[in-house]
């Protein structure tokens, strides 16, 4: 030492962080809790130090370490307790007093500061290394090595009651919009599903990625309870919650309709948060077009019997002859046959319906102005003509074609009706 202050702190020092300021000094070794054994196992006061423990140096200009020579474990050279008494922020024995001949400043430690000791206080607090004040460069070293003298609590050992925001819980929905993922956290989504044909903008969504749509959730600041709960029904339904998030329906492209959806996530205390969804041109209901034609059939009576969306024939018979059987009308029952069509999950409006006529050549389509359902005759006058001698059949042929979104939905259905033919002026 070079100082007679520096000899006067050695000789006087009641904690360890003071002889950091002894900058003369050669080596200091800390004979307390920093020693380990070659094992690493920290030497308890009292125990018989093992030959050729090492003690790495406190402080120090060389910080070199300080090796015991312990060969003969008989040789009784032990850890005594040394002037820290504490362990893990805990003092040993009584209080200490001041008295006429030893003063302390007040406050004594750093943990009389209120605002040390209320953010170290708690449940979560960590372990203290020191009973006074800290060291002027707030690091000191332990068995553990050099770390904060001050162990403050970190924000993830909070507890919720430690937590300075309310929590609540928040949802969001995640789509693809024109192909690439977009998070949606505000109240209402509102979006067009489109074709790859159709012309993406900042709220499309082709049809082929709302499979990647997913809902979820999170709790923004601490609750008590943080499990999540999920709700996905149609609006103003009071389904229950599950524990799993949601997943979309089955839906079907169906331009004109519109679906909707309320998305709810619960928790902390049943708070609830929601986004309602509402996807243009989709439907949950797959759209349907079906040609049909309701015929009289194994009936005198002028009532419409049956109805079929599948292609007919049928043999025209004389008024006069017999009952009709199955398969055969008379005239005055093909003037009363209809086309019409069902439709199941369509929005879009202005269908167009078309009449076919059958000739060598194939079928000719004539669309027309009107609303279902359609007379087979369309005007014209049917005639019954039977078989001539040579076993010739007239035959009639006729089709109904039914389109809906410019033709992305279309049936059509084909009479055909022997032993007829039509009547010329």
């Amino acid at each position: 030492l070079n100082s007679s202050e520096d000899v006067q702190i050695l000789s006087d020092h009641d904690r360890l962080s003071e002889i950091s300021k002894i900058t003369s000094l050669v080596n200091f070794w800390y004979l307390g809790k920093l020693a380990s054994n070659s094992a690493g196992t920290l030497i308890q006061a009292n125990d018989t130090i093992p030959h050729l423990t090492e003690i790495e140096s406190y402080h120090g200009r060389f910080a070199e370490p300080f090796i015991i020579q312990n060969a003969i474990a008989s040789s009784g050279i032990s850890i005594s307790d040394g002037f820290y008494g504490f362990v893990t922020g805990e003092r040993q024995g009584d209080k200490i007093s001041d008295n006429d001949h030893f003063h302390r400043p007040l406050p004594s430690s750093d943990f009389g500061y209120s605002w040390i000791n209320n953010a170290t206080n708690g449940a979560n607090a960590p372990a203290q290394h020191i009973l006074g004040h800290a060291p002027r460069n707030g690091m000191m070293r332990t068995e553990i090595g050099y770390h904060d003298a001050i162990q403050f609590s970190l924000i993830s050992a909070v507890e919720c009651s430690d937590c300075f925001l309310e929590g609540y819980p928040r949802s969001f929905i995640t789509m693809d919009i024109n192909g690439s993922p977009n998070v949606f956290y505000r109240d209402q989504v509102d979006i067009t599903v489109i074709t790859t044909s159709g012309t993406p903008s900042h709220d499309t969504v082709y049809f082929t990625d709302l499979v990647n749509t997913t809902f979820a959730g999170e709790i923004i600041g601490c609750c008590d309870v943080e499990t999540l709960e999920y709700r996905l029904q149609r609006i103003n339904d009071n389904d229950p919650f599950l524990q799993t998030p949601p997943a979309l329906p089955t839906l079907y492209y169906s331009p004109g309709c519109v679906v909707s959806r309320e998305f709810t996530v619960s928790s902390c205390g049943s708070k609830t948060d929601t986004n309602l969804l509402i996807m243009n041109n989709v439907n949950t209901i797959q759209p349907t077009v079906q040609a049909n034609v309701t015929y009289y059939n194994n009936s005198v009576n002028i009532q419409a019997d049956v109805t079929t969306t599948s292609d007919l024939t049928l043999d025209a018979v004389s008024e006069t002859g017999p009952t009709p059987g199955p398969g055969e009308v008379t005239l005055i029952q093909i003037g009363a046959i209809e086309f019409d069509a069902i439709t199941s999950g369509i929005c879009c409006d202005n269908p167009t319906y078309s009449t076919g006529v059958h000739d060598p050549s194939g079928v000719t389509y004539t669309p027309f102005q009107g609303t279902l359902p359609l007379s087979l005759t369309g005007g014209e006058t049917f005639q019954y003509t039977p078989p001539d001698s040579n076993g010739l059949v007239s035959t009639i042929i006729r089709s109904f074609r039914v389109e809906y979104c410019n033709g992305l939905f279309t049936d059509d259905i084909t009479i055909t009706i022997n032993n007829v033919s039509i009547s010329t002026p």
